[in-house]
């Protein structure tokens, strides 16, 4: 009897056991179909008709508080262009806060995978600034503790030709204290983020409707690395000339190592700005090309200082650098002629106070090798603390041996030089209209030879006219120089460089034929 009791009591134990293990079984299920559902809701939360997301498999794990997505398409609908579409293999979340979904709708995650996105987007200039329809607001706060986002492909592209605007392959992105709010959609930033480090491989970008830019790679954590920056004309210097109605350089622009220390952009307020300690350009290569027989672009030219105040958000770097650069300007001034250059070896640059947030003086610093023999430096200085375009500029060549520029005067000025500059120095200062300073010259044997319009032979009649007012480097002071003076006019329609030029090129004919002497001219 004893025994039936025992075993009738283990037997209503283990009933009650099983039922209890079959109720907490049912009450998982349940709960896990309760969490999904609330997951899928929270995923689609007031997305509207303009959003689908579509995914092959969703896995809930209460026990682990892990969530996994798979296959997931997401295609965003726009009436204005074709349809957005996003390809993902997998969304991994780890550590969902089950408290905060069930209780108030709240997302709090600790850890967000996405990997190998596949994604078209298409950008239509025109309109996108005229919609008016889109979402600006979310139903429930956000916050991710760790975002990693792996192996993404993203390509944007024009709704008009269907062309691609934009395409970065490999990239990838970690994001500490990932938050997202209504009160941060409103600001300028997206989301809040306490840190984040982005890496990329190849990158392309349509800068404009004549150049476009290649990147080998970006990365960005304290200090933003870029290798192998290519900033080119897409077209050939001959079909660029059949596309344009004004003058307009043809650009290839190599940088094999740009490095920006302590950057960030994102301000204090939460606001829009770029700021970093240094940024170097490591072995700078430009080639510039002017075809001059295009009609001249009368646009006014502002000066740097003016466009960095007219930024619309924050700027700030105290130096920028440039070492081991080669910059090389031509121009073709004739159909027969051959395009004359003018070539900088050697440039080593520093520009200092980059900013609209402070009022010191922007300073350029620069030296480098003229025609890759003479040393030459020159720097200028825009002051930005008034209205007024104000800035000053000095420079000295050494050791010119003036044949070395023949096959720049050749072509564009139908001239060519004798004799060596010794030493030059200027100094001038002015503002946006008017310029004045100063220039000395120690020189020998030099002369100008003036050619034939046809540029294959010397016009000795013009030459020798010309060297009646050219002064041979004789009558100097007791050091040697000859001094001039220098007064010039801006032309607005023209660059800074060129109102740099034309100030060297005043003094220069000043010196040659004035007086010599250290007086201003009348």
């Amino acid at each position: 009897m004893k025994n039936r009791i025992i075993t009738y009591r283990y037997k209503k134990s283990m009933l009650i056991v099983g039922v209890v293990f079959a109720l907490a079984i049912i009450a998982y299920l349940a709960l896990q179909s309760f969490v999904s559902t609330k997951i899928q809701d929270a995923i689609k939360q007031d997305l509207g008709e303009k959003v689908i997301i579509n995914y092959k498999d969703i896995k809930v794990n209460l026990f682990t508080s892990q969530v996994s997505l798979h296959d997931v398409h997401v295609l965003l609908k726009d009436a204005d262009t074709p349809n957005h579409e996003f390809a993902i293999t997998k969304i991994a979340v780890k550590g969902l806060s089950y408290f905060q979904l069930l209780n108030s709708g709240a997302i709090e995650i600790s850890n967000v995978v996405i990997e190998n996105i596949k994604s078209t987007i298409y950008f239509n200039k025109e309109q996108s600034s005229n919609k008016t329809n889109i979402k600006t607001t979310i139903e429930k706060a956000i916050k991710i503790n760790n975002l990693d986002i792996n192996n993404a492909f993203f390509t944007i592209k024009t709704s008009k030709q269907d062309s691609t605007f934009c395409q970065v392959d490999n990239f990838t992105l970690k994001i500490k204290n990932f938050s997202l709010t209504n009160d941060v959609i409103a600001s300028q930033i997206p989301f809040l983020f306490d840190s984040f480090a982005l890496k990329t491989g190849n990158v392309f970008l349509v800068m404009n409707e004549f150049e476009n830019i290649n990147i080998a790679s970006i990365a960005l954590d304290n200090d933003l690395t870029i290798q192998n920056f290519l900033l080119k004309t897409k077209f050939t210097k001959k079909l660029l000339s059949q596309k344009i109605t004004t003058e307009r350089d043809y650009i290839d622009l190599k940088i094999p190592l740009i490095n920006a220390s302590n950057f960030n952009f994102k301000g204090p307020e939460n606001n829009f700005h770029l700021e970093a300690l240094t940024v170097l350009f490591e072995n700078f290569n430009l080639d510039i090309y002017r075809n001059k027989l295009e009609a001249d672009d009368v646009t006014i030219k502002q000066f740097f200082s003016k466009k960095l105040k007219q930024l619309s958000f924050p700027i700030h770097f105290p130096s920028i650098k440039i070492t081991n650069g080669l910059v090389k300007y031509s121009e073709l001034v004739t159909e027969q002629a051959v395009p004359g250059e003018i070539v900088f070896t050697e440039l080593n640059s520093e520009i200092l106070n980059v900013s609209n947030k402070a009022s010191e003086p922007i300073i350029f610093t620069n030296t480098a090798k003229l025609m890759g023999a003479a040393p030459i430096k020159v720097d200028w200085t825009f002051y930005t603390e008034n209205e007024v375009d104000l800035f000053k500029a000095s420079g000295v060549i050494k050791n010119f041996e003036t044949t070395a520029i023949n096959s720049f005067l050749e072509p564009n000025l139908r001239a060519k030089a004798k004799g060596t500059i010794n030493e030059l120095y200027f100094t001038f200062s002015g503002d946006s209209y008017v310029s004045n300073g100063d220039m000395k010259m120690k020189y020998q044997d030099f002369e100008f030879l003036i050619l034939k319009k046809d540029r294959l032979g010397v016009s000795k009649i013009l030459t020798a006219i010309g060297n009646l007012f050219t002064n041979d480097g004789s009558n100097t002071d007791d050091n040697g120089y000859r001094y001039g003076a220098i007064s010039v006019n801006r032309d607005a329609t023209k660059s800074f460089f060129n109102y740099l030029w034309i100030n060297v090129q005043d003094g220069i004919i000043s010196t040659l034929t004035g007086n010599g002497k250290k007086d201003k001219r009348d």
